[in-house]
């Protein structure tokens, strides 16, 4: 066995499905982001008790998720936290201002499939 076999043993690489989950994720953010920008009214319209700085604290939201997978992607542990974060947030702020929705579930099943691909790697954080 040589030193680079070694090395690359002991440190594997990003795992194929983490990555494709973590471009998804930003791309994801992205296009929310810019939805939520383009169709600013219609959402204000649509969502009675949505108001100007909670959809402004959306796409916030959506504009830090995007950093928070750009971190994780850079193995930066506050990548994990600031996601971490981000889901609550996200969750409190559709919940109340937009009901309970089916679709409400993609944001607890994304982080949830999200950290059984970093589960494996965690020690890799720093």
């Amino acid at each position: 066995m040589t030193a680079s076999t070694s090395t690359n043993s002991s440190n594997p690489g990003r795992p194929l499905g983490l990555a494709i989950i973590l471009a998804l994720l930003m791309i994801l953010n992205a296009f929310g982001a810019a939805t939520v920008v383009l169709r600013w009214q219609d959402f204000l319209a649509q969502f009675p008790r949505l108001t100007p700085p909670a959809l402004a604290a959306l796409a916030g939201c959506a504009g830090a998720g995007i950093l928070a997978c750009a971190a994780i992607w850079q193995w930066k542990k506050w990548g994990i936290a600031l996601i971490s974060i981000l889901v609550i947030v996200v969750l409190v702020l559709e919940i109340y201002f937009l009901g309970p929705t089916f679709k409400t579930l993609r944001i607890p099943l994304s982080y949830g499939l999200l950290m059984i691909f970093i589960w494996p790697v965690r020690q890799r954080f720093k």
